[in-house]
C-alpha cells in the first residue's frame, strides 16, 4: 500500500521527539512513499526551526535535507496538485500547503500519514476523514 507522508513525519525522521520511533517504522515501510515536492521545503523549515533551538546543527540540517528525496519513491510536482489543494482549502477552510498532501493522498487512493493533530481533527467530520492516519496510531 503506498502512503503519503507529510512534512511533520519527515522532521521526526532526523530529529528526536515524540513520534520519532513511529515515524522511522513509516520510513521504512516496505510499499511506495510519496509526497509532493513541496515537501522538502516543509521539511528544510521545520529542520531551520531544529536548528534556530540547538536541537541539530546546520550541517546536520543539509544532510538531512539533501538526503531526504531519497527516502520517496515519488515526489510529485506541486503543480500537478495545486488545483485540487485549492479547491479543498477553500472547501475545508484550511491551509493550502497542507491541502497539497491530502490532495495527492486522494488522487492515489493512498493513505496520509501525519502528526498533525490540527489538520486530523480539521478533516475527522469531512468526507476526507477516512483518508488521513495519525501518526500516533500507526503500527
Amino acid at each position: 500500500m503506498t502512503l503519503v507522508v507529510d512534512a511533520n513525519v519527515a522532521v521526526k525522521w532526523f530529529i528526536q521527539q515524540p513520534g520519532s520511533d513511529r515515524a522511522r517504522v513509516v520510513q521504512a515501510h516496505k510499499e511506495p512513499l510519496v509526497a509532493p515536492a513541496l515537501l522538502i521545503a516543509e521539511t528544510a523549515n521545520g529542520l531551520w526551526r531544529h536548528v534556530r533551538r540547538g536541537d541539530v546543527t546546520a550541517s546536520q540540517a543539509r544532510i538531512a535535507v539533501v538526503g531526504l528525496p531519497k527516502w520517496f519513491d515519488e515526489l510529485v510536482e506541486d503543480q500537478v496538485l495545486a488545483a485540487r489543494a485549492m479547491d479543498l482549502a477553500v472547501e475545508l477552510d484550511y491551509s493550502p500547503y497542507d491541502c497539497i498532501y491530502l490532495a495527492l493522498s486522494l488522487a492515489r487512493s493512498a493513505p496520509l500519514v501525519t502528526a498533525d493533530r490540527r489538520f486530523i481533527n480539521r478533516l475527522a467530520t469531512t468526507p476526507y476523514g477516512a483518508s488521513i492516519v495519525d501518526l500516533s496510531n500507526w503500527t
